[in-house]
């Protein structure tokens, strides 16, 4: 069964009921069902006890950024750009910190030498396991909250990036008289 909350649609106009189709996005931890197997079996888990294996906690990102080129250099490949940052952000362990210097040196091997990349914006949205959404932000280093309470801290929280959610936008510089 999956609930979710329809904001956009006035249930006042509705009859009891009613019905509608709806189309979503649904993100899974592969293998969560098969790790569970492996230290739930006999060979593996001390006699008595029980273990839960859970899936991480999501922080979903937005990256962006500009890249400034000299007139004369190419464009850059975004595409590339793009595909390095978001195996970086995926390939974080369990950190509880993105820094902007890590997506900089994920950038840079795309760049000519005249090239620059300017200030990261990294927005995350952390997904509470009550459902709750929390927001973070930051241009040097993306921290998620410490709440153990609430099971969100930085050894359970996850961070996440699509290749649609990395902006990158491109600006001639235009070099400075000397």
């Amino acid at each position: 069964v999956v609930r979710f909350r329809d904001t956009a649609t006035d249930a006042a106009a509705l009859d009891p009921g009613a019905t509608a189709d709806y189309e979503f996005d649904v993100s899974v931890m592969p293998l969560i069902g098969s790790i569970q197997d492996t230290v739930s079996g006999r060979d593996v888990r001390a006699y008595g006890s029980d273990v839960l294996v859970k899936a991480p906690v999501p922080c979903f990102l937005q990256v962006s950024f500009t890249v400034y080129k000299p007139p004369a250099d190419p464009a850059p490949d975004l595409d590339a750009i793009r595909a390095a940052v978001v195996a970086l952000v995926n390939g974080t362990p369990f950190t509880g910190r993105l820094f902007a210097g890590r997506v900089h040196d994920a950038v840079h091997p795309y760049l000519t030498a005249g090239a620059s990349v300017g200030a990261i914006d990294m927005l995350g949205r952390v997904r509470y396991p009550d459902g709750r959404i929390r927001y973070v932000r930051d241009a040097d280093v993306l921290a998620v909250p410490d709440e153990p309470a609430d099971m969100v801290s930085p050894k359970t929280v996850q961070f996440f990036l699509a290749p649609e959610d990395v902006g990158v936008s491109v600006s001639t510089a235009i070099p400075a008289a000397i």
